[in-house]
């Protein structure tokens, strides 16, 4: 693990293509449990395996296309670090998934439900 200092926005997309895990958000906020952050969507659209909080709004988003670990357990979250790192065919499946599910993020994908609707 490397701890970095701020990265320029410029250099961030290649930072984050060039990983294999993304971690979202372990928090127990009220706010925590209730949002899926924008690095989830971004980091699946990079084809990175998502680990977050196993929150109803990300469990309905991501559903098995992502590793969940219960809110503000430090322990979980490393366990599931661990698990990735020696198994590398969850790790390969994860990321494909991930990439996947980044498939229904784009804007066609997001209004499409809308768009059927209004032409009913």
């Amino acid at each position: 693990m490397v701890w970095r200092d701020l990265v320029p926005a410029a250099e961030l997309p290649a930072l984050i293509a060039g990983q294999h895990v993304a971690l979202g958000i372990f928090g127990t906020s009220a706010k925590a449990l209730h949002v899926v952050p924008n690095k989830v969507f971004q980091s699946a659209a990079a084809g990175n395996a998502v680990v977050t909080s196993d929150t109803g709004p990300q469990r309905r988003l991501l559903a098995d296309d992502a590793l969940f670990v219960p809110p503000g357990d430090a322990g979980a979250l490393a366990a599931a670090l661990v698990r990735l790192t020696e198994d590398r065919a969850e790790l390969a499946r994860l990321r494909a998934a991930a990439t996947r599910r980044a498939e229904s993020f784009t804007a066609a994908a997001v209004v499409e439900p809308l768009l059927h609707k209004l032409a009913r």
